[in-house]
């Protein structure tokens, strides 16, 4: 029977404020008594009783008790391989040696393997007479809270069983590790000679399509095509980039060992339309490929509109670029995204969670963002200036345009040159592992609870978008930049019309506003004859004095008179019932209010 394997993770206890069964814990509470999330911790010691509770952040244990192949479950290690020297939990160790070239692979118990490793250390110092400064790891491991004591054999014990490791290792001889090999770069290597056995039966398969249409009926067939079951918790991966810019191959060889699981093609067409998602079975991942920015589309609107809908249900985002420097659509999109995220995906997430009683993912904070840059003539960002990181220049470009990425919950830079052969992807590979592994924000999930993310906000954000596309050379470059005071309207002339004597002029109709007066008289009977003739109010009319129009204004108001019809109105011309003048004998015109004209309105 297998070894069960024992996962290090917790999982909270508590159940106060988090949602499912499966939220890592991260605190450890002595007076509750409970293991908490970061959310059930923080809402519980608000309260006045709970608020000197001793608490303690749970710290993750010390690599070399850990598998090496970066479970889901981050499982502890059970035994160690002598000839690929790695250490694997139970479940790793079958689902690796289960293939034909490594039946026959020598595995021991770690703790063994550890202690052996100590002996043959001591072996060595007493033959030689060398002094090493090697610290067993048997002994004690400390990690801030965290701390580990294993067994250790007796000094007596320890030189008794000396002969028998000597022989041991006549017996079954095992190539040493060199000293420039780290565990990642051992992981990787093991991966890629694994990658034909495992990855055989990987397969993609069409989520959306260009008009945003899932094509997964429901969860069961969504499960059925990635070949996995709802037990299983994943992570989501999904990729972003410009058409051309090789997401599909970047995919192919970082998690499926090269093997064509998304379609590459080398004619000029794209062989990605809408979007692809594929399961990785060795890293838990459900790995999103995505149709590329800027490619020819009949509605690249509703595109970015299916690349954002698959970013919000994304854990971690590689944004893949080739070219030899950062151009400016990477930091807009991914500003842009950071916005619609903040203001629309994560509320929608939230509103369904508890309309339908899902458990949804629920945090503010977007996936983790890994820009993978490969360039071929430049250095990578972070070389040219040391003191400086990679991600440091990102974050002051993005604030340089006025752009945030406060949605995103991480953003790391992987940058790599390649001037000749393939591209080297080991950097990207153990960069997505680590957001992986990193749950602060967003644990692993069923599967079935990322398709009903998907489908809510696919249900939600639907339907008819502008197709507009913004033209290369647009009419602000060239026209008036003066914009109407009133009605906000832009001024259709020509830049500086001025020096042609030519007024300023739109299209659009103004409207009125009070605090402008914006609006003129024209007679009603000349009109109608035809004729445009402005009339403006006045205290007297054309043939009378002054002192005595000033009499007639004080006993029967202003007057509009028409050059051609003479007074046509007087606003008190009679004791009561006076009609107003814009129903029965003026036309009402509203005119425009430019910046720099003055204008004259006549307020009585």
């Amino acid at each position: 029977m297998a070894k069960q394997c024992v996962s290090s993770k917790s999982y909270c206890e508590e159940k106060f404020s988090c949602d499912g069964d499966y939220v890592e814990a991260e605190y450890e509470c002595g007076e509750c008594g409970t293991l908490q999330c970061s959310v059930c911790e923080s809402s519980m010691h608000e309260l006045s009783k709970f608020v000197f509770h001793d608490r303690r952040r749970i710290q993750i244990p010390p690599q070399d008790q850990l598998c090496q192949l970066s479970c889901s479950e981050r499982n502890f290690a059970d035994l160690k391989c002598e000839d690929c020297h790695l250490q694997f939990c139970s479940d790793c160790f079958e689902k690796i040696h289960s293939n034909s070239k490594r039946k026959n692979h020598v595995t021991i118990e770690l703790q063994y393997a550890q202690q052996r490793r100590d002996m043959k250390l001591m072996l060595k110092t007493n033959l030689n007479g060398e002094s090493s400064s090697y610290e067993s790891p048997c002994i004690s491991v400390t990690n801030d809270n965290y701390i580990s004591t294993r067994s250790t054999m007796s000094e007596h014990d320890s030189i008794r069983s000396l002969p028998d490791i000597a022989a041991e290792t006549n017996v079954v001889p095992s190539s040493p590790v060199r000293q420039d090999q780290t565990p990642e770069i051992e992981v990787r290597r093991l991966e890629d000679d694994i990658d034909e056995e495992i990855y055989k039966d990987c397969k993609s398969f069409e989520l959306t399509d260009q008009a945003e249409k899932l094509q997964v009926v429901n969860d069961a067939e969504f499960l059925e095509k990635l070949g996995c079951d709802d037990t299983t918790l994943v992570k989501v991966v999904s990729i972003f980039g410009n058409t051309g810019d090789g997401k599909s191959h970047t995919l192919n060889h970082t998690f499926f060992g090269g093997r064509e699981v998304f379609k590459t093609s080398a004619e000029q067409i794209s062989c990605t339309i809408g979007a692809w998602a594929a399961f990785d079975p060795v890293h838990n991942a459900i790995v999103v490929d995505t149709e590329g920015l800027l490619g020819v589309t009949s509605n690249p609107n509703q595109r970015t509109r299916l690349l954002l809908k698959v970013l919000a249900i994304s854990d971690v985002v590689i944004y893949r670029t080739k070219a030899d420097r950062l151009h400016t659509d990477m930091f807009q999109f991914l500003g842009d995204a950071s916005k619609a995220y903040l203001k629309h995906f994560s509320e929608e997430l939230k509103a369904a969670s508890k309309r339908n009683k899902m458990d949804l993912p629920l945090s503010n904070l977007g996936p983790g963002v890994v820009v993978f840059h490969e360039t071929t003539h430049t250095d990578v960002l972070g070389k040219g200036s040391p003191s400086e990181s990679a991600e440091t220049y990102l974050r002051k470009r993005f604030q340089d345009i006025a752009l945030s990425i406060d949605a995103f919950s991480a953003l790391q830079y992987v940058g790599t040159r390649t001037r000749d052969g393939p591209t080297d992807f080991t950097g990207l590979l153990l960069a997505v592992k680590a957001q992986m592994r990193n749950t602060s924000v967003r644990s692993h999930r069923r599967p079935t609870v990322v398709y009903k993310a998907l489908k809510v906000l696919n249900e939600k954000f639907n339907g008819d978008i502008e197709r507009s596309v913004p033209s290369t050379f647009p009419d602000q470059y060239f026209t008036c930049n003066s914009s109407c005071l009133s009605c906000g309207s832009r001024c259709s002339q020509t830049m500086n019309h001025f020096q042609d004597d030519i007024p300023h002029n739109t299209e659009t109709r103004c409207k009125y506003q009070h605090q402008f007066d914006n609006k003129i008289f024209f007679c009603k009977a000349c009109y109608n004859r035809g004729q445009d003739v402005l009339v403006v109010p006045k205290t007297s009319s054309s043939k009378e004095t002054s002192w005595f129009g000033l009499a007639t204004y004080a006993w029967s108001g202003y007057v509009l008179e028409c050059p051609n019809c003479g007074v046509i109105y007087r606003s008190r011309q009679f004791w009561y019932g006076n009609q107003d003048p814009e129903k029965s004998v003026v036309r009402i015109e509203v005119r425009h209010v430019w910046p720099d004209v003055s204008y004259v309105f006549v307020n009585l």
